[in-house]
Formats: C-alpha cells, structure tokens, sequence
C-alpha cells in the first residue's frame, strides 16, 4: 500500500470520525434496558431534559447533526484551498445530514434523542443494525470519495503521493513521529472555532476532564453503575465501566460468522438490550458527569475569560 493509499485511508477514516467528533464536554453515554421497570426508568430519563456544556454555549456552537456537518464542510473546504495552493487537488469528504445521523457516532443531545438510538441500533456495533443506512441513492457515500480520490492518486507517482500526504498532514504524522499538521492541522485551526479553542487550551482542558473523572459524585456514580449492570445479568461481560461493554460486544461479534444470519440476529437482539439496561444503569453515573463537566467549564470559562474572548478575537 503506498503512501497516497494510506492517506486516504486515513482522511476517510477521520471523515467518518468527524461525524462524531466530540464535544469534550459531552461524554458519549453508554446505554441500557430489560423490560417492564427499565422501561419506567427509560420514561425517567426521558424526561430529565436536555444535556448541557457550557463552554459550547459560549462559544455559540451549533451541536446539531447539521451543525457537525456545516462546521466538517468548512474544514474540509479549507483544506482544499490549502492543498491548491500546494497544487494538489483534494477531494472534500463531507456527510450527509441523515448520513451522520445514521452512523449514531454523534453524543445525544436530548435523553429522548439517546433512547430512541439506542432502540434503533443499540451502540451500533452490528453491522446488521448500522445495515447500509449510510448508503442512499440520491447521496454520496464514503466509497464514491474514495473512488474519486484514488483516480486522482492512480496519476501520481510515489513520490507525488508523498508529498501529497505531507502536504495534507505534515511531514511528522506521515513518519508517524509528530501530531497532525500540514493544511489538515491548519483547518483544525482556523476553520472550526471548537477545534481552534480545544487546541489552544489543550492542557487546561485535559485537566478539568482529569479533575471530573475524579470527582467524587463521578465515582459513586461509576460504583453505582457497576452493582446495577451486575444485577441486570451482564456481570459475564467484566465490564468494569461502560466504554468497556462496547469492546466486550465487538469482541463477542468477531467470534460471530457474519454470514450466519441468525446468529446476528441474536447478537443484534443482545446489543439493544444490554445497551438499553446499560443507560438504565448510568443515570446516576450520567446525571454526576453532566453535573462535574458543567461546573468544570464553567470555572475554566470564568478562570480564562480574558484569554478566551483574547483568542476569539484574534482567531
């Protein structure tokens, strides 16, 4: 595989990602149910409202699925008028709307948004659940900008693919030796005020999630969560806390024949259930992050007022 070959890998990849790019103050939820209370506990967090950053909101963020897809677009837009100025084309990889929406790799913003996900397709693990959804007739899919991409490379030599590679991510993340740089890095930069403020005040940032992982209601919450998914029945999947049930269930899929319909179908009925009674189990755990997360940016906000509105205004 050449460079070139690598790199689109990597930008399909990361387009793919960029559907879910996360705010940092919303922590994807893990999710949860069994019949009959679960669905009452399902009703309560239904109900509960919706989810909050702080720090989005001051930076007036849009955390829509359409959102995500304008800011993607104005990255990607960037990049390709950096690389022309390089004298590279570049193929802009932006989802659909509905094609992100259907990828499910955006964190919920409404608990009703969340439980109506994960009844739909659990964490969206099985490929039977995920399905072709991101496939539409009147739509591009990552395949077609693939395809585009790689009749451009067919034309390039090894050494034209390499610097093409470079010039979109830096000369360190091709030799695997650096953070992303090159025009992909520029984008980060100037072309999405999220990305720009994240970079900028990385290491404050890094420590107020420290600071909430270990806040003292996040760890009840985390116990909390352990001794209700025990009691549910999924002690078998030693889970110590919810991001570890998804790599169980991938886990348990890779042992699956994918051609054997109905054990897919058993391991897709085991995914929405286990994810539903895993956001039954979280709602203390839930409640104490958003809770933690909250008060950390609305310190970090207050702590760095000036130099937030001093970045914003130069950026």
């Amino acid at each position: 595989m050449t460079s070139g070959d690598v790199g689109l890998l990597l930008r399909v990849r990361r387009s793919l990602a960029a559907a879910g790019l996360a705010l940092v103050s919303l922590l994807m939820l893990s999710c949860g149910a069994a019949p009959q209370e679960s669905e009452l506990a399902l009703d309560h967090i239904v109900a509960e409202g919706s989810y909050s950053s702080p720090l989005a909101d001051f930076l007036a963020l849009d955390r829509s699925a359409a959102g995500v897809v304008e800011r993607a677009r104005q990255r990607e837009e960037f990049i390709q008028s950096c690389m022309a100025m390089e004298g590279f084309d570049y193929v802009i990889v932006v989802l659909s709307v509905s094609q992100i929406e259907a990828l499910g790799t955006l964190p919920a913003t409404t608990p009703e948004e969340e439980v109506e996900r994960i009844r739909a397709r659990g964490y969206g693990i099985s490929p039977s659940l995920v399905g072709d959804r991101l496939g539409r007739p009147d739509e591009s899919t990552p395949d077609t900008f693939a395809i585009q991409q790689m009749s451009y490379f067919s034309v390039l030599s090894d050494e034209e693919k390499l610097a093409y590679d470079q010039t979109l991510y830096g000369v360190g993340v091709v030799d695997g030796t650096d953070e992303i740089g090159g025009c992909a890095g520029e984008a980060r930069r100037r072309a999405d005020v999220w990305d720009a403020v994240t970079d900028h005040f990385e290491d404050k940032l890094a420590g107020l999630h420290a600071r909430v992982q270990a806040d003292e209601r996040v760890l009840l919450g985390l116990e909390a969560w352990r001794v209700c998914f025990a009691q549910e029945g999924y002690g078998d999947l030693s889970a110590s806390q919810p991001l570890e049930v998804r790599a169980a269930l991938s886990r348990e899929l890779a042992a699956i024949d994918l051609n054997d319909v109905d054990a897919l179908a058993r391991f897709n009925d085991r995914e929405i259930e286990i994810a539903l009674a895993d956001l039954v189990c979280q709602e203390q755990l839930r409640k104490a992050r958003f809770a933690a997360l909250a008060e950390a940016e609305q310190r970090f906000i207050d702590d760095n007022m000036a130099a937030l509105h001093a970045f914003l205004e130069q950026w």
